[in-house]
């Protein structure tokens, strides 16, 4: 969403996964990304929970589990702000915040898939690495929420969402990206490691 006057829903409306939790024009190719052959994708879906009043296409229950799981990498205060010009020289700029005063070094970004670049076959963007970055941005849960299974950690909300061009910006975000990974027993976030890798487990309500 390239969309900065968007706002908010009032809270119990819809998760903040869901597209109708903001007041806004939706104008990304997110819902697209299926039909791309050449993506790679980074991350992995778990489940989600949604509990409705009545029916799947009426009210939700203000009180209800509305959660997303995902499985994927993780970094912490690393990408800034796309508009503004504003952002940390040290942070990698691409994200579109939904709202103005998020500060982003409170931000974590979650890699969901790399876009190949215009006219790099799938084998050969896998093989070079030629790979927009695209993800959600997501503020940790404050005071975190007790979920159904007892567990408050790696809770978070998406507050909106980034695209890295290919390149040096690129090459940093997968470093820092790397990094935050190594260290995942360090942030205390639930993760899992997959052949020698971390990868964290977030919960996005």
């Amino acid at each position: 969403m390239d969309n900065r006057d968007a706002k908010r829903t009032e809270v119990g409306v819809a998760p903040s996964w869901s597209w109708v939790s903001v007041v806004g024009q939706v104008s990304n190719d997110f819902a697209l990304w299926e039909n791309k052959t050449k993506n790679t994708l980074f991350a992995t879906f778990i489940r989600k929970e949604v509990e409705y009043e009545d029916d799947v296409f009426g009210k939700l229950k203000s009180d209800g589990n509305h959660s997303l799981v995902i499985q994927g990498q993780l970094v912490k205060g690393a990408v800034g702000e796309i508009f503004t010009g504003q952002a940390k020289q040290e942070m990698v700029p691409g994200a579109e915040f939904d709202s103005k005063d998020i500060d982003d070094t409170k931000t974590y970004a979650l890699l969901l898939f790399g876009d190949a670049v215009l006219g790099t076959s799938k084998s050969a963007n896998k093989f070079l690495g030629r790979n927009d970055l695209l993800g959600l941005m997501l503020l940790p849960v404050d005071p975190p929420v007790l979920l159904e299974n007892g567990d408050d950690s790696g809770t978070f909300t998406r507050c909106e969402m980034f695209r890295v061009g290919h390149g040096e910006d690129t090459k940093r975000l997968r470093s820092a990206m790397k990094a935050f990974c190594a260290d995942a027993k360090e942030t205390g976030l639930p993760h899992v490691n997959i052949k020698g890798s971390n990868e964290f487990v977030v919960t996005i309500i």
